[in-house]
């Protein structure tokens, strides 16, 4: 399992330089699926327990997850770019060919930095 958690850049955020619109995150920690490369190609439903909130997951299957976050852009006329922080827990399950030690692999916790170009602004 991945936790997965989205924070929005801060004013001054010195890696959020092209941001033409506001953003709301989803203000739970999201929940994602071990990576199973023969789900992949599963036709049928995975059946899981998972608890998500109806409003900010909307697509689940295998190890990928889509969400809704609100957007307001801040322009009438142009590209409609958000960024956002995503912080998730990472740990390495691949082992040295050779190694006969089972030691115990860290979880490390990565901060990413995402830029997403939305599209034009269309007028109403």
């Amino acid at each position: 399992m991945t936790n997965v958690t989205l924070l929005s850049c801060e004013e001054a955020d010195p890696e959020d330089t092209e941001s033409t619109a506001k953003i709301v995150v989803p203000s739970q920690e999201l929940i994602l699926s071990a990576r199973d490369d023969a789900a992949e190609y599963d036709e049928g439903d995975s059946v899981t327990d998972f608890k998500d909130d109806p409003e900010v997951v909307i697509f689940r299957k295998a190890n990928k997850i889509s969400f809704v976050v609100k957007v307001t852009p801040m322009k009438a006329v142009g590209d409609v770019k958000i960024a956002f922080k995503m912080k998730y827990n990472y740990k390495n399950i691949t082992t040295p060919l050779g190694s006969k030690e089972e030691k115990e692999t860290p979880i490390l916790l990565l901060e990413h930095h995402v830029d997403v170009n939305l599209g034009q602004v269309i007028p109403s």
